[in-house]
């Protein structure tokens, strides 16, 4: 008589622990193999490491060794047997595993950070006084550099987060411009379905945009014009060119800690940082104006 195979599914969602308990060894281990993987990593995938104690740093939950969690999940149905030797392959792995990050959760929390800011200009406006404030603020010359890098930098982020969250709260609070994003943005253009998931995929279509905008990079300034043109009919861009050429300078100033690809250090002073200023100001002052006379549907 053949022994009946059964089809292992990739998660524990519609598996009884009847059918674990009477699939093949060899099932038993697959599945379970595949369960493990889909809910942990090893250490060095995701987990930070703090050298100078030694230790990893278990942000997204853990350490948890597979002997644990296997028989927790599994030593009520699976024989003991079956169990220690996948633990055994997993332990040459690692003796500790970590939670698998939860960016999903992040992207949530994002987004409704992005909804809470219903006066986007404002809170630029806000970040751009203090800015001014703290320019103000006389400290000894050795720090003063310091200072004005932050500064600089710091404006680049306001601008960025004036652009997201105009952008982000204008298109998910309107269908009409949602459907104007989806199809003239060149990405989704790329894209194609088959005729049997247009329902599924139109009913996905508002997470999935929203998914889009929390990845782009808002201080591509070539691509967010081109969004904002193509979406709003807004055509910003007298009071670009200024910004765009300290998008490198900042991009030194937060990812090089203030020097340039050739190792020189980065020179801003109170000018530059009152000229950015005024040139970020400019920007949302335009894009403010346009986007309050766009036709209305």
């Amino acid at each position: 008589m053949t022994e009946r195979r059964y089809k292992i599914p990739q998660t524990l969602d519609g598996l009884t622990p009847a059918v674990l308990k009477r699939m093949r060894r060899t099932d038993q281990l697959e599945f379970m193999r595949a369960w493990f993987h889909e809910h942990y990593d090893p250490p060095e995938e995701n987990t930070p490491y703090d050298s100078e104690d030694g230790v990893y740093v278990w942000i997204w939950g853990g350490p948890h060794t597979p002997r644990d969690v296997l028989e927790q999940e599994f030593g009520t149905v699976v024989g003991e047997k079956v169990i220690h030797e996948l633990v055994d392959e997993l332990e040459e792995v690692s003796h500790e595993w970590s939670d698998k990050p939860e960016y999903d959760d992040f992207d949530e929390h994002l987004y409704e950070v992005v909804k809470a800011n219903v006066s986007p200009a404002a809170t630029f406006n806000n970040a751009l006084a203090t800015v001014q404030a703290l320019l103000g603020v006389t400290l000894a010359p050795d720090l003063a550099p310091a200072q004005h890098r932050l500064l600089f930098a710091n404006i680049i982020t306001a601008l960025e987060t004036y652009l997201f969250d105009t952008f982000t709260n204008a298109v998910m609070s309107d269908e009409a411009r949602l459907r104007i994003f989806l199809e003239t943005n060149p990405d989704f253009q790329k894209q194609t379905i088959r005729f049997s998931d247009v329902f599924s995929e139109a009913a996905s279509a508002k997470e999935k945009a929203k998914a889009y905008l929390m990845d782009v990079v808002w201080h591509n300034l070539a691509k967010v014009q081109a969004m904002y043109r193509s979406t709003f009919g807004v055509k910003f861009g007298g009071s670009l060119a200024p910004i765009a050429r300290s998008i490198e300078t900042r991009h030194d100033i937060v990812h090089r800690n203030g020097v340039s690809k050739d190792g020189s250090p980065v020179h801003v002073d109170d000018s530059d940082v009152r000229f950015l200023a005024q040139a970020a100001s400019t920007l949302v002052a335009e894009i403010e104006k346009d986007m309050s006379q766009r036709d209305p549907f």
